[in-house]
């Protein structure tokens, strides 16, 4: 994998959470999945807490009237170890307008026999926070 398919993928998650297709959406993710925040550490290992993942962000999507997202891959290295590791910068915007400030997180990715992905995601918010929202992602605090 390089950086233009990182980017790619990226892409596709923005485009599977605006347009409310999960199942792209969760093709990008192996299980678990380990989100590393400010609050702490939260594995995603079900099912049902992908989907809860994914129908929080769609939520505060609709809550905001975020009508575009915008994903920036910053930095993308190759461990050599057919893991990779990227940063992301995220904007989120509501009819033209910038509506909340740009945050980072990292993604690390994995190449699987499916085809690379998410493994983890270290950010520098906590889920709920991503974009302003109220519910969390449910998972194991570890």
């Amino acid at each position: 994998m390089d950086r233009g398919e990182f980017q790619s993928i990226v892409d596709g998650l923005t485009v599977a959470y605006m347009t409310n297709d999960y199942d792209t959406y969760r093709g990008n993710f192996a299980l678990p999945l380990m989100l590393v925040a400010p609050g702490g550490l939260v594995e995603v290992g079900t099912e049902d807490a992908v989907r809860e993942m994914f129908d929080n962000y769609c939520e505060g999507i609709e809550l905001h009237s975020i009508d575009n997202t915008i994903r920036l891959v910053v930095s993308f290295d190759d461990c050599l170890d057919g893991t990779y590791l990227s940063t992301v910068e995220t904007h989120f915007f509501s009819g033209g307008q910038r509506i909340a400030e740009p945050h980072r997180s990292a993604f690390l990715v994995r190449d699987t026999e499916d085809g690379p992905r998410i493994i983890s995601i270290m950010g520098t918010r906590n889920p709920q926070e991503a974009i302003a929202i109220a519910p969390t992602v449910k998972g194991e605090q570890t």
